[in-house]
């Protein structure tokens, strides 16, 4: 039963988001550089946030100030940074050690 309603794209994002929401405890990792650009994307994994408002052709959370943990540290990790086409965040490639 459980492998059904994990099935195809809609169950890869529900697992996406289950991992965001686990790890959101751990610290944002080294190397994230920009800012927001209100795309919305982050906000609509697998379905729209509830709190989720379209302005202005721009997406604002109404409850911003208290917005959860997953939603302010998204993206946290490069391998959790699943809207990269849209997003203001990305990840600076390491520097290589000598």
């Amino acid at each position: 039963m459980i492998c059904k309603v994990f099935a195809g794209n809609y169950g890869t994002s529900m697992l996406k988001k289950l991992q965001r929401t686990v790890t959101s405890v751990l610290p944002v990792e080294e190397g994230r550089q920009g800012q927001c650009v209100g795309c919305g994307a982050c906000c609509k994994l697998p379905v729209p946030c509830p709190f989720l408002k379209e302005e202005n052709g721009r997406c604002l959370c109404k409850i911003y100030k208290v917005r959860p943990l997953n939603c302010r540290k998204y993206p946290r990790s490069p391998s959790e940074h699943i809207t990269p086409e849209t997003c203001g965040f990305k990840f600076a490639k390491p520097a290589a050690s000598k």
